[in-house]
């Protein structure tokens, strides 16, 4: 009796508890872990190694490395590795998903390697992974059988904060042909269409520690080379350590991004930034709201030169716009041109509210795509670099 007493208190100590998550009745979740390298002993089914990478990106997918073996006398039909990532500050626990193998002989060992999507919803930091090796596809504190083993080395996940800023607006922007055939399909870029659909996106990076600049892409929904030459600079800074805060929208107006046209609603997107509640208003105010000083608004259109024009606004020597403007000009080699202040446009609402506006623009009829989202990238990565974010 003593014996048995004592057999229950040990499962009772070292066996996780772990529950269904609250989030999803198919999802298991875990409390009550314990910290560290560990693994339930003397039991048949182990994890007797895993493997994580250094960093992981919020959006994106990590690759995890683990062996499984059976060291009883008896073969397993079906055996289910669960994996999870415990934050090392919080201790909270966050399901990633699961890995099966079935036929396991006695002795037998079986190495895994497991694609894994890390949720934008994520929060950055450090974090251990944690596998929970179970002969049921739903863990349960029930089953005995339950064996663990942390990574002893963490992994860092990085990457922005994603807002959908325009719930009003959301597409697929993937059924214009220019951004589904110019875009590679990475995780990172799969990520940010699939939220395109539930608005626009805006992407949040850095410290917050700086300068602060807002992105904009592509206020008209014909000017792709906007959108892919953003996509291309998102795809080099996902997994930079930004100093200061970099707002990018890659997708102005989602909806028209997906519809290739020029107009919202029937009326040019870029003469109604005066009227409130349009999105090109909404941009220039957050930017207002949140005292940012600088706005880059990205487009693209006919009668270019190859390097790219990039619109400044009148009256404005010896101002920080105008050392912008030359700082980007010398890097790039792009063409500097002084343009009126039109009614409604964005960059004229913020100039007015104080905020120093720009424009790129690459040509967009008379050039091949590739070319026109490379000379964009060149001009948005000089109008970065001035702010020093690396």
């Amino acid at each position: 009796m003593k014996k048995n007493l004592l057999i229950i208190l040990m499962i009772l100590i070292v066996v996780p508890l772990i529950i269904q998550s609250s989030s999803s009745a198919a999802t298991p979740g875990i409390s009550s872990i314990h910290k560290g390298v560990s693994h339930v002993p003397n039991k048949n089914l182990i994890v007797s190694h895993i493997s994580v990478p250094l960093k992981g990106i919020k959006g994106c997918k990590i690759v995890v490395s683990n062996t499984i073996k059976n060291r009883g006398n008896t073969s397993y039909y079906s055996i289910w590795v669960n994996y999870y990532l415990k934050n090392i500050h919080s201790h909270a626990i966050t399901y990633l998903g699961r890995n099966h193998s079935s036929n396991m002989a006695a002795g037998a060992s079986k190495h895994h390697l497991t694609s894994l999507y890390i949720s934008p919803k994520m929060n950055v930091g450090n974090y251990y992974l944690l596998t929970v090796l179970s002969t049921k596809k739903f863990v349960s504190k029930y089953n005995i059988g339950n064996n663990y083993r942390y990574t002893k080395k963490k992994i860092k996940i990085i990457g922005p904060e994603y807002i959908i800023f325009n719930s009003k607006i959301g597409g697929d922007v993937t059924r214009n042909s220019q951004i589904d055939s110019n875009i590679p399909k990475t995780d990172f870029a799969k990520t940010i269409f699939s939220q395109e659909k539930k608005g626009s996106v805006m992407l949040k990076f850095g410290d917050g520690h700086g300068p602060i600049l807002l992105i904009s892409a592509g206020i008209h929904g014909n000017e792709t080379a906007a959108n892919i030459g953003i996509m291309k600079y998102l795809e080099y800074i996902k997994d930079k350590n930004i100093h200061g805060t970099l707002y990018v929208i890659p997708f102005a107006i989602p909806l028209d991004t997906e519809l290739n046209t020029r107009f919202y609603k029937g009326i040019d997107p870029n003469r109604i930034a005066n009227v409130k509640g349009s999105p090109a208003w909404k941009i220039v105010h957050f930017a207002k709201n949140k005292g940012i000083k600088y706005i880059l608004d990205i487009h693209s259109g006919g009668g270019v030169t190859p390097e790219g024009y990039l619109y400044l606004n009148p009256s404005t020597t010896g101002s920080k716009e105008d050392k912008w403007v030359s700082y980007i000009a010398n890097v790039s080699g792009c063409t500097k041109q002084v343009q009126p202040l039109g009614t409604g446009m964005l960059r004229t609402e913020a100039y007015n509210l104080g905020i120093n506006t720009i424009t790129l623009e690459v040509e967009r009829d008379n050039t091949d795509m590739s070319i026109a989202a490379e000379t964009e990238l060149k001009m948005i990565m000089a109008a970065c670099k001035y702010f020093k974010f690396q």
